[in-house]
């Protein structure tokens, strides 16, 4: 009898203490705030995305909804910041994602944001296609056009794919020029300016033989010659289609290359030429001869004399030998 007491008392013994333990740990969890969790954080991480969250600067799992608030916007690729505590709770607060959290871990965390940088070398390839739209039409027979790319000296970051684009798409001239580009990553652009040289071909002209003044020019008096126009002086006509229409401004000399200053528009009428004056009023118009008193390009107003009344008028020339004036 007294062993099954002694038994029956430590039986008691051990039952009260499992429950003061149990009590014990209901009063903790009691203590403890309903929804609470810990933000522990990283002493560094790497971000490569556009905004940094506070998943990023988390070590272990987090509400998610409070892992999607942005911290700050991320930097330029290879440049760092530093994120306190308070930044991070400031958020969190404006966020309405601070109840119950804890912070833990690191005081300040360091970001590096992530990236490739891209020198001259990087980018020449790319630019030089880039530009290849606005090059000028080749024309026909004439030798290929080529171009040249010179690049500033550029240290550039990006994040994640990059592309060059045109600033100000215009078309390119023979010769040097100045073409305003951008990078960008979907977070940065960067605008820079390309020297390109365009090196496209047109046919010069030199004389054959001597040409008088006012001598109404054709293509067949000139040699042409395709000539790279980068390399050419300027002021130099450019195609045979500019000579069309045009006569010497001055005596020409054999073998000398022609200028532009070296034409002038060939008058379709000349001064003392019997001309045809038409003469309009409303819908009905006559037509008298007349006589040009200066010459005349298309579309100029000139003196003309009316053979039939001597009067002096003023008309516009409508073609060859023809002009029109409305009463």
């Amino acid at each position: 009898m007294p062993d099954r007491g002694a038994r029956s008392t430590r039986a008691g013994v051990a039952t009260a203490a499992v429950v003061t333990a149990l009590a014990a740990l209901l009063l903790l969890a009691t203590n403890q705030p309903a929804g609470a969790w810990n933000l522990s954080l990283v002493d560094s991480v790497t971000v490569s995305a556009a905004v940094v969250r506070v998943a990023d600067l988390a070590r272990g799992s987090i509400p998610p909804a409070a892992a999607a608030v942005v911290v700050m916007p991320a930097g330029k690729p290879g440049q760092s910041s530093t994120v306190e505590r308070q930044l991070i709770l400031r958020r969190l607060v404006s966020a309405g994602q601070a109840s119950g959290v804890s912070f833990r871990g690191a005081e300040i965390c360091q970001v590096l944001y992530g990236g490739l940088r891209l020198n001259s070398g990087a980018l020449s390839g790319r630019v030089h296609d880039c530009v290849a739209v606005l090059l000028p039409p080749a024309l026909p027979e004439a030798p290929p056009t080529w171009w040249v790319v010179e690049l500033p000296d550029l240290d550039l970051a990006v994040a994640g794919d990059w592309e060059v684009a045109l600033a100000e798409p215009r078309r390119l001239q023979p010769g040097r020029n100045l073409v305003p580009l951008q990078v960008g990553d979907g977070r940065h652009n960067y605008r820079f300016s390309a020297k390109v040289t365009v090196h496209a071909f047109g046919e010069i002209a030199q004389t054959v033989g001597r040409i008088a003044r006012d001598t109404s020019l054709r293509p067949e008096q000139m040699a042409w010659e395709w000539c790279d126009l980068a390399t050419v002086a300027s002021g130099l006509v450019v195609g045979r289609d500019e000579v069309t229409g045009c006569s010497a401004a001055r005596e020409l000399s054999a073998g000398q290359p022609l200028r532009k200053a070296d034409l002038k528009p060939t008058p379709l009428i000349l001064a003392g030429q019997p001309i045809e004056l038409r003469i309009g009023r409303g819908r009905v118009a006559v037509a008298v001869r007349a006589v040009a008193r200066q010459p005349g390009q298309l579309g100029q107003i000139i003196s003309v004399r009316n053979e039939l009344t001597g009067r002096l008028v003023t008309a516009r020339v409508a073609g060859p030998g023809l002009v029109e004036w409305s009463r």
